[in-house]
């Protein structure tokens, strides 16, 4: 049932034929998809219990009142697992249809369900995804110099999930700015220190969680890392962006930015996995700046021709594509996420 709707639903969204019309419907299956789910996602049971505790007057989520106030706005569970799921996958619809070309909008669609870590992960980490919510739009007032927009959608956020706090300085990022060689090349340096001292990495992160009074994932600094597969793997993305970086512009070069900012964080996951909870903030921007990568390649840089243009158009994107589908399988192998391979439906239970 999972595998046929995410089949499905990228189906409908590469009709060309009246494409508004079924790239609208596509995500209408993946909402009903959502809203209709029981038990399914790590965390279902999770929330499941401490929705009922708040119900009961326990202060569950005290530092989180937008959370706390949609607990206390649904009658039950399951208009609650409802309502976040329209308002976890609406702005993903609206980032993908703002500013991604409309007919490379199918291959957005293809990524957000082909990464297990975008749509499905949504499903399971609530808060975080209803903070990235507001981050979306967040960074819609960022590229238009808005900051007073921005701070109110980062402090909604940070209503949601606390650790969106760190998300304060991306205004500085989120823009059309061009980064300059010497900044990639400083950025990689930085990198490449942090990962060949094991321990430089731990002490900043220690610093970073004092500085913002965060002591919950305090104890993830002593933790280890990701593989080095997955590691080598990102390093795709990274490479991907990294060489095409200094001649995007636009809307492009912006999500471009923050989805550098994910897999370059990923790969400092190597060495702290915890990590990749900041990684969830960014990555969804991928669905905007791949595409897009491809568009200005196909379009503006059409008729470039060599090694780099071949390896550019044809050896990333095809690349990328294998490394998504063998992710995509790696996750419904993974015991870990078993929780993820069967789909119920609400009417199982009511």
């Amino acid at each position: 049932m999972v595998h046929v709707t995410l089949l499905l639903s990228t189906a409908t969204a590469s009709i060309r034929k009246n494409k508004k019309l079924w790239f609208g419907i596509a995500f209408g299956i993946l909402i009903v998809f959502a809203a209709l789910r029981y038990g399914f996602g790590n965390d279902y049971f999770s929330y499941y219990r401490l929705f009922n505790k708040a119900k009961a007057g326990d202060d569950a989520f005290a530092k989180e009142p937008m959370f706390s106030f949609l607990v206390w706005l649904c009658p039950n569970f399951y208009v609650f697992i409802a309502l976040t799921s329209l308002m976890t996958i609406l702005p993903v619809f609206f980032l993908m249809k703002k500013y991604v070309a409309e007919s490379y909008r199918w291959i957005a669609f293809l990524i957000y369900c082909i990464n297990p870590y975008l749509f499905l992960m949504s499903l399971s980490t609530i808060r975080q995804m209803l903070a990235l919510s507001c981050f979306i739009f967040a960074v819609h007032f960022s590229r238009k110099r808005k900051i007073i927009p921005y701070l109110i959608f980062i402090a909604l956020a940070v209503t949601c999930h606390a650790s969106a706090i760190i998300l304060l300085p991306v205004y500085f990022i989120a823009n059309d700015k061009k980064v300059s060689r010497i900044q990639l090349m400083t950025l990689l340096l930085i990198m490449l220190v942090l990962l060949i001292d094991k321990n430089a990495f731990g002490r900043l992160i220690q610093l970073v969680l004092k500085l913002l009074h965060i002591t919950k994932y305090s104890d993830y600094t002593v933790r280890g890392g990701n593989a080095l597969r997955a590691t080598l793997l990102t390093s795709v993305w990274f490479l991907y962006i990294a060489v095409n970086l200094h001649r995007l512009y636009g809307r492009t070069l912006t999500f471009a930015k923050l989805s550098l900012i994910a897999y370059t964080v990923d790969i400092l996951a190597y060495r702290f996995s915890m990590l990749t909870r900041i990684t969830m903030y960014f990555e969804i921007f991928s669905v905007v700046s791949l595409p897009m990568i491809l568009y200005q390649n196909n379009t503006v840089f059409k008729n470039e021709t060599g090694k780099f243009a071949f390896v550019n158009k044809y050896v990333f994107p095809a690349l990328i594509l294998t490394i998504y589908v063998l992710r995509y399988y790696s996750f419904f192998a993974n015991p870990m996420w078993e929780s993820f391979r069967v789909y119920h439906t609400v009417f199982s239970v009511i």
